[in-house]
């Protein structure tokens, strides 16, 4: 059975770590077991981070970190000092991985560089990134975690945009520690069938972001979960579903995010429901399967 859980992004943005460590509690108190931190918080200062470990060592949760990839951070970029700063970015949050007992780094690695790009670069494009994330992969390897490469719509990143895409790369760098991150959102903009992109992932699938159409709780727009859990059971995943949504409130994130209303009456409220809701639809699509 998968964990449930969601981003620190759903309340705070930077994270920090002196006071924001309370969300685990908080999260803990919504029904969630999986905590995910946004990667803007990776840093080398042990005793935070041993804070954080603390935290969800207490409440018996598992942990993701989210890597930041912006242009100046892109694998895939002809520009050598952006994927120098890529790899550096990544290496920092394996290390706070490590450090606050969470097994995972997942991220947008390859083309969130902005629009300048013409299509015959792509090909280029997915080689770089697939040198780059090798690199990472070794990384990860000798630190013992996984990493998971994101695919999001193609208003965010010119190179990486369907699980076709994830396929390719991964396929392509080969790397035992190298995995695909779905993010339902983005899928839902990009593929002709989120179950089915979920069944094109298969066994490489090792971390989801559960969000609806719109980014808000599971159960809020018109995706069909029931789809989505069975296909997730088919695969055989365990990892975790992560509700990544962001407040409408925060000025610092908003922007970046469009996020421009809200979408549940509370940031809690949008946690609690979400994770009721795919707590109860992960249950029901295992009645169905054993039914049939």
């Amino acid at each position: 059975m998968p964990r449930f859980g969601a981003s620190s992004w759903v309340w705070t943005y930077p994270f920090n770590h002196d006071s924001d460590v309370a969300v685990v509690p908080r999260l803990a108190a919504l029904g969630g077991d999986h905590f995910e931190l946004g990667g803007e918080a990776a840093t080398k200062d042990a005793e935070r981070l041993r804070l954080l470990r603390d935290a969800l060592s207490d409440h018996g949760m598992s942990a993701s970190v989210c890597a930041i990839f912006s242009a100046d951070r892109d694998l895939a970029c002809p520009d050598a000092e952006s994927r120098r700063a890529g790899l550096d970015h990544a290496r920092t949050c394996i290390a706070t991985a490590v450090a606050i007992g969470a097994t995972l780094v997942v991220g947008a690695f390859c083309g969130a560089g902005g629009r300048d790009v013409v299509f015959d670069e792509r090909e280029e494009r997915f080689e770089r990134g697939a040198t780059a994330l090798f690199e990472i992969g070794e990384l990860a390897r000798e630190a013992g975690v996984t990493v998971a490469v994101e695919a999001l719509n193609r208003y965010e990143n010119n190179l990486v945009n369907t699980t076709a895409d994830l396929v390719l790369l991964t396929e392509q760098l080969d790397h035992p520690n190298v995995g695909i991150h779905l993010d339902l959102f983005h899928a839902n903009i990009e593929e002709a069938s989120v179950a089915g992109a979920i069944r094109r992932a298969g066994r490489r699938l090792v971390h989801c972001h559960a969000v609806d159409s719109s980014r808000g709780a599971p159960g809020s727009g018109h995706l069909h979960w029931g789809e989505v859990c069975s296909a997730l059971r088919e695969v055989g995943y365990d990892g975790a579903l992560v509700i990544e949504s962001f407040d409408p409130s925060n000025t610092a994130w908003a922007p970046a995010t469009s996020s421009w209303r809200p979408l549940a009456p509370t940031q809690d409220d949008l946690v609690s429901r979400g994770i009721m809701f795919l707590r109860a639809t992960w249950e029901t699509s295992g009645l169905t399967a054993a039914a049939l």
